[in-house]
């Protein structure tokens, strides 16, 4: 999906195997979606054509075609604690949902976190002072209770922090406290 007009590229042969004509030997109905004359589809989902031989031809066959849902925009990852990260996005048109994904910078592959129809997720507990990849892939689910992912995904990093260790903690000059702990690298 982009806004435009989509159509499938259809090829139609004889019984020899040679190709026909679109025009001359066979028309393409889309179902629904050509309301201003114009061919082809601009929605996300399952779409229906029909292929109307004439000429010399006789018969029809219809077929679908799917337009699958652009890539996620503005995905963002922010920490919410030292190894918390919530993950947010913009919602997608025509999308029924979103598949989460993420990944450390060891793993060699994405991880599957979720599936949600929300536009944002936390992901809580990570591994202290890694950096996380998280990818976000829209879906939509047809009238025949498929899913079909986008093949397009946007990714985010997000370094999670160590968490602050302390050392001691000290009774100090009338009511004051000393406490201390281990400098940890990679801060502000």
């Amino acid at each position: 999906f982009d806004g435009n007009k989509h159509q499938p590229r259809v090829t139609v042969r004889n019984q020899l195997g040679l190709s026909l004509e679109e025009g001359r030997d066979y028309d393409i109905i889309y179902d629904g979606c050509t309301k201003d004359g114009t061919v082809g589809c601009s929605k996300v989902g399952r779409h229906q054509m029909k292929i109307v031989l004439k000429g010399n031809y006789e018969g029809a066959k219809t077929m679908s075609f799917v337009i699958l849902p652009p890539e996620a925009a503005n995905v963002k990852a922010v920490l919410y604690g030292h190894d918390d990260v919530k993950v947010s996005w913009k919602k997608t048109t025509g999308a029924d949902g979103y598949y989460v994904y993420y990944k450390n910078s060891k793993d060699a592959k994405y991880s599957l976190w979720k599936k949600t129809t929300a536009v944002s997720m936390k992901i809580a507990n990570l591994r202290d002072g890694e950096s996380y990849r998280f990818k976000v892939i829209p879906y939509f689910k047809d009238d025949q209770n498929q899913i079909h992912k986008s093949v397009k995904y946007t990714s985010c990093i997000c370094k999670t922090m160590e968490e602050v260790t302390l050392k001691s903690v000290k009774k100090a000059a009338g009511k004051q406290v000393k406490l201390t702990w281990r400098s940890l690298s990679g801060i502000d």
